[in-house]
């Protein structure tokens, strides 16, 4: 079996092709006691020092209950709940206003960010140690492996980037082997041996049954 090298597993990378997923909307909190912190936005969030508030800052100048941002059909609107400092926009105090992702709140002297971010599914590291040929005990070496066994049995397109002597090509013939294909040839193609005018119809025209390819950069 072949191990790689535990201080390159970080770069080491599958990629697979799949259908694009919605952003989802979320509040990252940029300045105060709460700095960091991230919420999801959902239909309607609470912000405010009191606690039964969806996101909660302790700083005096938040009001216990100090606005609220809703999703309209039109937009996400924020209303402010007649704090003492205000909520503003930008550098304007609002009552209520229409926002989109990439505004800044300021809830009384604290700085919140409005990002839309991608909604990605995430994999759980695999269980087992090894993936074909490679072992790789390490989270980030299960994590690839994870990954790896949810996109070997469908038709995605995999991409695997990564130093030389990384383990690229026996990761691609793994794939392979626990492909939809395992059953036709796995065929490794030297793109830096083929001339650049011939690159085309060698990967394109020249395969005359569905077989793996693994490109060489």
């Amino acid at each position: 079996m072949t191990q790689p090298s535990e201080a390159r597993e970080p770069s080491t990378r599958a990629h697979g092709s799949a259908p694009p997923v919605p952003d989802e909307i979320v509040l990252l909190v940029v300045t105060g006691a709460a700095r960091g912190r991230r919420v999801k936005l959902g239909e309607r969030l609470t912000i405010g020092k009191a606690s039964d508030n969806d996101l909660v800052l302790p700083d005096d100048t938040v009001s216990r209950h100090h606005c609220v941002l809703e999703r309209h059909p039109e937009g996400i609107v924020v209303r402010d709940l007649g704090s003492t400092n205000h909520t503003r926009v930008g550098r304007t105090a609002v009552n209520e206003a229409t926002i989109e992702p990439g505004a800044t709140l300021t809830i009384g002297n604290v700085e919140l960010l409005l990002r839309a971010e991608p909604n990605r599914t995430h994999i759980l590291p695999s269980d087992k140690p090894y993936f074909g040929e490679v072992i790789g005990p390490s989270l980030a070496m299960r994590s690839i492996f994870g990954l790896l066994e949810r996109i070997a049995p469908t038709d995605a397109c995999v991409l695997i980037e990564g130093e030389t002597g990384t383990g690229k090509d026996v990761l691609a013939r793994a794939i392979h082997d626990k492909s939809l294909h395992r059953e036709h040839e796995f065929l490794v193609v030297d793109c830096g041996a083929i001339s650049y005018n011939l690159i085309e119809s060698c990967l394109l025209y020249t395969f005359p049954r569905p077989r793996t390819r693994l490109r060489s950069h």
